[in-house]
């Protein structure tokens, strides 16, 4: 028994060593890691194949610039790889003359395109290079590199010893008289004498040029034979090649309006890229140029002059164009005919529909008109006419009136509809569940767009079953002819994709196992492109990267098999951020943050952020926020925990208040759209500044210190296809609040608070958007025992500002008792302490200026009343007005101007607001 051990010990051993495979690498991780890949994946009854398959996997594992295979012998392979690398500081010593912005910059061009081995030796050679191209051709360049352990981040110190510079002996001259050879040698006369510099050299050959091209010698061409190093190294010729040609000048008549200035007819003749101004250049590019350019603007009738004159004595050509633009002409009619299936009225609006901006305003510009019939004949095959043709069209030009009429001759032909749906080529999808994708109603027409679009459907639906390479044909619109058709789906399956290794890319401070517990699928798992885009989606949620991209890389070695590359591009930890801005309801406001993410590469991050602000009118304090907060990500694999201090003093209509507060609260995002906050809050806080009135109901707590527990559970779902500025979706918020004695209360209430907004699309960017919010609060427990019905004053609903009540003043709707007169004027004995419940609606309607920039009408109304019982949806304040929003990157600039539809006496007409941001 123990002798077979030994003999299959010996075998074991001897077939597992016979075969050795050697790797390289200075990189002591990446070394490691390819020792273990390349002897896993190396197959010695196939070597050569499963080398190069191995290899190409192996480029993606890392960032890595060159992988070498060397055989010593046929029992034995050396892989040499060479990691890439990124420079993150440059630092140089001895340079002079050459700044080290320079140096630094060809550095950076060296890394773009850098392919070698030896890195150090091939910087050293491109910046001695860059001297010598800047003439110093005896400098000596020293690179030095420092790495971090495990990291391809490279540090490089450049140490330069420039010696002696070439000078420039004397400048020698060809094809050129004496007289532009004086003004020239003025130009390069600080060049004599001085380094033979080839990028000084250039630019100043530049800037003659553009000097001689504003005196008017636009066919200037002007070459230098360069530097050339000697060996003495004492100094260089250089020699100028010139030819000016004639001075040639171009000037517009009869270009009186904006749109037709002489700049803009400059660059529509390309005056700037001409040299020959010939004949050909004037009768052909230049005068149809300006014709083109004036009919694309609906002058159909343009004609233009031209004139050319020569002085001989300054030596100018003087080329005039005179422009006789003709009217402008409008559309006046589109007439369709023989159209018997679709009526002119709908075509007619189709066509305006399709049609580009200027004939939309029904400028006649004929090319425009000549586009839209395309888009008319894909309107008739989505109806089912696929034979249909249209004959350019005819236009009738009134000149008197400036107008024409365009007619449109239409050949219809006959309509295509369905006698059935053919399915070919499926297996994992049956008949039934494809038709619930490719709809169709026995003699409905076929419509080949739609028909298109529900294919892509139902690739959609195989890629989501691991089929990534399935393919799905409809017929073509030849192959389809009139009357009942047949419609033939044909799929190609192919065959389904299963993960094979998933390798992350670019984490170099990210830890691996930060990234892996965002992706949404694992190695042996079918292919599904939903998981891909989850994956994407979570990890770009992090914040912690700039870019996410995720690769799929086909296996050779195995069909069916795809390896998944997650490469990242990682953002600064460290963030900076400073907003100063101004508002109705804050007033001017100074805010900051300081923020450090992804701890240690671990996901952790922690934020210090603060607000400054004074209230515009009526400030008695200066308003603060000091908030500290702490993530722990990822708890248990499951949640995330956060923890927040905040300080705070705000100035209230009625009473000041400073106030403290602890937040220790777990969260968890269950899909993109629904996240759930759980959360413990102990707050102490203190009111100051009193001046409540006789008309407020108070609580035994609003005037005297105070501290308040609670826990707080909060729903949100968010539909929203952008957070800062959405144009379509839903966000939908449910929060309970309770306050009690065992949560280290000293008042016993809740609060219930429940806000949805939608954003609705009506008709191209046309939208609008409504927001309701519905409030409830009430004491319990031994608050309620002792007869208090009012939760604490800063706890109470309130309405006003930019964000709840446009048209009144921040927080002064609400909480006075039925049979008191609200007031919103600017007396403060009369402005409102708040209410137990809320209902307030805000609905707006946006209408596009141009692309950043809406007018805006809106209606507002709602009310906080003293007690649930008093809650009454049709007993609240109205308010209506209008308003501009312009989108920035951190959502839309609000500016509103709100009326007060219900005024009451000594309230304002209505109020003005601006802000930042979407309710």
């Amino acid at each position: 028994m123990r002798l077979w051990f030994f003999i299959g010990f010996v075998f074991f051993v001897t077939k597992c060593f016979a075969f050795e495979i050697q790797v390289i690498c200075k990189d002591e991780k990446i070394q490691k890691d390819a020792q273990y890949f390349f002897e896993k994946n190396i197959d010695e009854k196939n070597i050569k194949p499963s080398v190069s398959n191995a290899i190409k996997r192996f480029y993606y594992r890392w960032a890595i610039e060159n992988i070498f295979v060397y055989w010593e012998d046929k029992d034995k392979i050396q892989i040499r790889v060479i990691p890439d690398f990124s420079i993150v500081d440059i630092k140089i010593k001895g340079n002079r003359s050459i700044g080290k912005k320079e140096i630094q910059q060809q550095v950076r061009v060296f890394e773009s395109a850098y392919q070698g081995i030896e890195v150090q030796q091939e910087l050293e050679k491109f910046i001695k290079d860059y001297y010598a191209y800047r003439g110093y051709f005896d400098a000596n360049v020293k690179a030095e590199f420092i790495q971090k352990k495990f990291s391809s981040q490279l540090k490089v110190h450049l140490y330069i010893k420039e010696n002696k510079p070439c000078q420039v002996n004397r400048v020698s001259w060809a094809l050129v008289g004496d007289e532009t050879r004086e003004k020239i040698s003025k130009v390069l006369a600080r060049k004599v004498k001085h380094r033979c510099d080839q990028e000084l050299l250039s630019q100043a050959i530049k800037n003659i040029e553009e000097k001689y091209r504003e005196d008017l010698y636009r066919q200037i061409s002007i070459s230098a034979q360069g530097f050339v190093e000697s060996a003495e190294n004492e100094g260089s010729d250089i020699e100028i090649r010139m030819h000016l040609g004639e001075r040639t000048d171009v000037q517009f008549y009869g270009n009186t309006f904006v749109f037709e200035r002489t700049e803009l007819l400059k660059k529509a003749i390309f005056l700037d890229q001409e040299r020959k101004f010939n004949d050909v250049w004037i009768e052909g590019t230049a005068k149809e140029s300006i014709i083109s350019f004036y009919k694309s603007r609906g002058y159909p009738f343009v004609d233009v002059d031209i004139k050319q004159n020569r002085d001989e004595k300054k030596k100018l050509n003087t080329i005039s164009f005179y422009i006789k633009r003709g009217p402008i002409i409008r559309i006046n009619n589109i007439i369709f005919k023989g159209n018997k299936n679709i009526n002119s009225k709908k075509l007619r609006s189709r066509f305006y529909f399709f049609a580009p901006e200027r004939t939309k305003r029904k400028i006649f510009v004929k090319e425009e008109v000549e586009t839209v019939l395309d888009r008319l004949i894909s309107y008739y095959q989505s109806n089912g006419f696929l034979r249909v043709s249209m004959l350019e069209p005819s236009y009738k030009i009134d000149q008197k009136k400036h107008s024409v009429n365009v007619t449109i001759a239409i050949d219809e032909a006959g309509k295509t509809f369905f006698d059935d749906l053919e399915i070919q080529g499926n297996t994992v999808f049956s008949k039934k569940e494809i038709e619930k994708v490719i709809r169709f109603k026995k003699g409905e027409a076929v419509n080949p767009l739609l028909l298109k679009k529900q294919a892509k459907e139902l690739q959609r639906d195989y890629l989501e079953r691991g089929y990534k390479y399935a393919k799905v044909s409809v017929p073509s619109i030849s192959s389809l002819s009139e009357g009942g058709v047949i419609v033939t789906v044909q799929v190609d399956e192919g065959e389904k994709i299963t993960y094979g290794d998933i390798v992350f890319r670019g984490n170099h401070i990210t830890q691996e196992k930060v990234i892996a517990r965002e992706v949404e699928f694992k190695s042996g798992d079918f292919y599904n492109v939903v998981d891909i885009e989850a994956t994407k989606a979570n990890l770009i949620r992090l914040g912690f990267f700039q870019s996410v991209t995720i690769l799929e890389k086909p296996r050779e070695d195995a069909p069916g098999l795809e390896d998944i590359v997650i490469a990242i591009r990682e953002r600064k930890q460290r963030l900076l951020v400073l907003k100063p801005g101004i508002s109705t309801d804050d007033g001017y406001r100074f805010s900051s943050s300081l923020g450090y993410t992804n701890i240690a590469g671990t996901g952790r991050s922690a934020t210090l952020s603060g607000r400054l602000n004074r209230q515009v009118q009526g400030a008695d304090i200066l308003e603060h926020r000091l908030i500290f907060t702490y993530l722990e990500p990822n708890i248990a694999n499951f949640i995330d925990a956060k923890i927040s201090l905040i300080s705070e003093r705000t100035d209230e209509i009625l009473f000041d208040i400073s106030r403290n507060s602890l937040i220790i609260g777990v969260e968890k995002l269950w899909t993109r759209y629904f996240r759930t906050t759980v959360q413990w809050e102990l707050e102490q806080r203190s009111p100051f500044n009193i001046d409540f009135g006789s008309d407020v109901v108070l609580s035994p707590f609003d005037e005297t210190r105070a501290r308040f527990g609670s826990a707080t559970s909060i729903v949100d779902i968010d539909f929203r296809d952008n957070v800062l500025n959405a144009e379509r979706g839903s966000f939908h918020r449910f929060q309970f609040e309770y306050f009690d004695q065992a949560l280290l209360s000293d008042a016993e209430f809740y609060r219930l608070s429940l806000k949805n907004s939608f954003y609705i699309p009506l008709y191209r960017r046309v939208r609008s958007v409504l927001s309701v919010r519905l409030g409830f609060s009430g004491t319990v427990g031994q608050t309620k025992k002792d007869g208090i019905e009012q939760v604490p004053i800063e706890k109470r609903f309130r309405l006003g500002g930019n964000d709840s009540l446009r048209g009144f003043s921040r927080n002064c709707v609400g909480g006075l008792d039925n049979n008191l007169p609200e007031n919103c004027s600017n007396v403060t004995s009369s402005q409102a302490p708040g209410g137990n419940s809320l209902f307030n609606y805000l609905l707006e309607f946006l209408f596009p200026l141009n692309d950043a920039v809406d007018f805006v009408i809106f209606t507002d109304g709602g009310d906080a009343y003293l007690t649930n019982h008093d809650f009454d949806v049709f007993d609240i304040r109205y308010s209506a007005g209008f308003g501009f929003r312009y989108n920035t990157f951190v959502g839309p600039f609000r500016i509103d101007y709100g009326i007060k539809l219900d005024r009451r006496t000594g309230e304002s007409f209505g109020q003005l607001h601006f802000a930042v941001g979407q309710f």
